[in-house]
């Protein structure tokens, strides 16, 4: 009985062709060096299977010829149950180009497969996860099983769908790293003492914390008077993670809310203050109306004397007041922040100017009060603005001068018109010897 020999089936050009790219992409050697691996003499190794094309079809992507959907055959292992029906390789007939060898993987592969297998990578969701717990974990991906990591103690429980959740919750009652105080997570460095004496230098323990960074920064802003957009400069970008690599610049909206939340706390402080406070307070307020927006602004200052006999002064409003500004609305408003700050029975003066509409809101806000919570009956509320009459009456003496004022202002237009004039006045009072102190700006 004669034993069966594998024989290839034959293919077309186009098809070797496309099985030759296949053994090149599986790391193979070429059929020259087929031949040579085949006849080698057995090493313990078991030896290269000789591979019979199936019938089975896959895309090669390689086949550029035939196109992005041209379809090749795809070669195929012998069963193991028809090894005793082969016959050994020398014996055989001549190898086909079409075939194709294959060697087994060696131990340092298959251990660099498992290695690989074992990186984590992490998945996003195809949909929004809903339960809460998915905050304080994420989906990974470890040897092509979904797993929940804990970004806590980054330990892995069961993260398929079918796990539910609840293992989870379990988990975040009992880790050890959660229950941990804030402070003893974040890294503790050196800095050198702001409060140094004597030319010695102290070292001081420095943690970094992102939120004390982020109010120094509103308050930066808000002592300097610097734009909300700074923020957003690039200079100021480098400038900061130059300083502190660690910390992470926020938007203009952002530093807008935190600088708003800060006064809010400010102004609460302030008002918890002025509510024990026992002594008098002197109000000051004032109202204009601004030139690019057109609406009326009012300003509403406290002062008074604290228990250390020292000044104290309070911003308590810097309100909107919606037109028509009568006596009656700004009555009330002063009467608003007045409760608003406890100050309603601790009122002494309250200074103005001289407008008229002013005058017709003392007797008003009186009666809001009540002559009995105010001194001497309310005698002493109203207190005139001493800067505000100094202006008007410089301005009545200026009137006088009107035509003095006119003439030198058009001598200074006449010689500050061409470069040319101004170089002749130049030459003119070096040749009178008039000492140039400071150039001044045409009024």
């Amino acid at each position: 009985m004669t034993k069966k020999s594998t024989r290839p089936t034959p293919r077309s050009a186009a098809t070797g062709e496309a099985q030759r790219r296949s053994s090149s992409f599986l790391g193979d050697a070429d059929a020259s060096n087929s031949s040579a691996t085949t006849q080698a003499p057995a090493t313990g190794r078991p030896s290269p299977r000789l591979l019979q094309p199936s019938i089975s079809t896959i895309l090669d992507p390689l086949d550029s010829t035939a196109g992005s959907s041209s379809l090749v055959t795809a070669p195929t292992l012998t069963s193991p149950q028809h090894e005793a029906d082969e016959v050994p390789v020398s014996q055989a007939e001549p190898m086909n180009t079409n075939s194709v060898v294959i060697e087994e993987d060696s131990e340092e592969d298959e251990a660099q497969e498992e290695e690989n297998k074992a990186e984590e990578v992490v998945v996003r969701p195809r949909r929004k996860l809903t339960s809460p717990v998915w905050k304080e974990f994420k989906k990974v991906k470890v040897k092509n099983m979904m797993k929940a990591k804990c970004n806590w103690c980054s330990k892995k429980l069961g993260g398929e769908p079918r796990n539910g959740t609840k293992h989870l919750l379990d988990h975040l009652k009992i880790c050890p790293y959660r229950k941990r105080p804030a402070d003893t997570k974040k890294q503790t460095s050196l800095r050198y003492s702001s409060n140094v004496q004597g030319g010695k230098v102290a070292v001081e323990n420095y943690t970094f914390d992102q939120d004390v960074a982020r109010k120094a920064l509103g308050s930066m802003i808000l002592l300097h008077d610097y734009p909300l957009s700074i923020v957003d400069h690039i200079g100021f970008r480098k400038f900061v993670s130059a300083l502190q690599p660690l910390f992470k610049m926020v938007r203009r909206n952002t530093i807008r809310s935190d600088i708003l939340d800060s006064c809010k706390i400010e102004k609460k402080r302030a008002i918890n203050y002025m509510e024990k406070n026992k002594s008098r307070v002197a109000i000051t307020t004032d109202m204009w109306t601004s030139e690019h927006q057109k609406r009326g602004y009012m300003a509403i200052t406290a002062h008074f004397v604290d228990e250390s006999w020292k000044l104290q002064s309070y911003i308590m409003r810097f309100i909107y007041v919606p037109a028509p500004h009568t006596a009656r609305v700004i009555a009330e408003i002063l009467h608003d922040a007045l409760v608003e700050w406890y100050l309603e029975d601790k009122v002494s003066t309250l200074t103005v100017d001289n407008a008229t509409t002013n005058d017709a809101c003392i007797p008003i806000l009186e009666n809001l009060i009540g002559p009995s919570k105010l001194m001497l009956g309310g005698k002493l509320l109203h207190m005139r603005f001493c800067a505000h009459i100094l202006n008007l009456i410089v301005k009545d003496g200026l009137d006088v001068l009107e035509e003095s004022i006119e003439k030198i202002r058009d001598s200074v237009a006449f010689w500050t018109s061409t470069p040319k004039r101004i170089e002749n006045f130049q030459e003119v009072a070096k040749m009178l010897k008039v000492t140039k102190v400071k150039n001044y700006p045409l009024m």
